[in-house]
C-alpha cells in the first residue's frame, strides 16, 4: 500500500493525523491507565493490605465500588494533552529530521534521536497559544489527581479550584521540569527507535512504506 505522499511536505496533515491517533489511543488505554495511577498511589500508603494488588484485580475494584464511570476519570485532561502535546511531539519530529538533515531514508540514529528530542521539547513548551508548558503540567497533574480519586467523581474545574484554594496558584505547577526532561527524552528514544525499525525493515524486508510497514 502506498504512502500518503512526501509527508515533510505535509506537516500540517502531519499534526493533524498524529493528533487523531494520540487521542484515539489515550481515549482507549485510559481505563488501563486510571488503574496504573491508583497502584502507585496504593505503593506509597504503609498499609499491608493492598486493595487493588494488580491490573486485573484493579479494574474490578474500581468498577464494582465506583462504577464503569470511575475507570475514565480524568478523561477530559488526558485528552487535552493528547490534542495539544502528543500533536506537537509526534507532528514536529519529521519536520525537525529533515531540518536537521538531508540525508533523506539513511538519517543517522543520532540525528533521529535529536529531531525526537527537539520535537518532544516543542511539544512540551508551545503546546497552547497561552503559556502552554505551565498548562501542560497542569493537565498532567490534574489527570493523575482525578485517577487517584476513589468514591465520588469530580470535573476538571472542581479539581482545579480545589488545588488552588488549598496549595495556591502554584500547586498547579508541579513538577514542570521533570516532565519537560521525561517529554524530551521520551519522544528522542521513542521515535528514533520506531524510525530506525522501519528504516531497517525497508532495507532488509523490502518493505513499502504504507500502512503493512507500521503495523508489522
Amino acid at each position: 500500500m502506498n504512502s500518503i505522499g512526501p509527508e515533510q511536505d505535509k506537516p500540517i496533515l502531519r499534526m493533524f493525523l498524529a493528533g487523531v491517533a494520540s487521542i484515539a489511543a489515550g481515549g482507549s488505554t485510559h481505563p488501563v491507565d486510571t488503574v496504573k495511577v491508583r497502584l502507585q498511589k496504593e505503593g506509597e500508603g504503609k498499609s499491608v493490605v493492598k486493595k487493588y494488588r494488580n491490573i486485573l484485580r484493579g479494574s474490578y475494584v474500581i468498577y464494582k465500588e465506583e462504577g464503569l464511570r470511575a475507570l475514565y476519570k480524568g478523561l477530559s485532561a488526558s485528552l487535552g494533552r493528547e490534542a495539544t502535546y502528543s500533536t506537537l511531539r509526534l507532528g514536529l519530529y519529521e519536520p525537525f529530521k529533515h531540518m536537521i538533515s538531508n540525508d533523506g531514508e539513511k538519517t543517522s540514529l543520532g540525528v533521529k534521536f535529536f529531531a525526537g528530542l527537539m520535537s518532544g521539547s516543542t511539544g512540551a513548551i508551545v503546546a497552547n497559544p497561552c503559556d502552554v508548558q505551565l498548562l501542560l503540567i497542569i493537565v498532567i497533574s490534574l489527570k493523575i489527581r482525578l485517577q487517584s480519586i476513589s468514591g465520588h467523581h469530580q470535573s476538571l474545574l472542581a479539581e482545579i479550584t480545589q488545588i488552588i484554594h488549598h496549595e495556591g496558584i502554584l500547586g498547579l505547577y508541579k513538577g514542570t521540569m521533570p516532565n519537560l526532561l521525561r517529554g524530551a527524552i521520551l519522544t528522542g528514544t521513542k521515535m528514533a527507535t520506531y524510525d530506525q525499525t522501519k528504516q531497517w525493515l525497508k532495507e532488509h524486508f523490502q518493505f513499502k512504506e504504507g500502512f503493512t510497514l507500521q503495523f508489522d
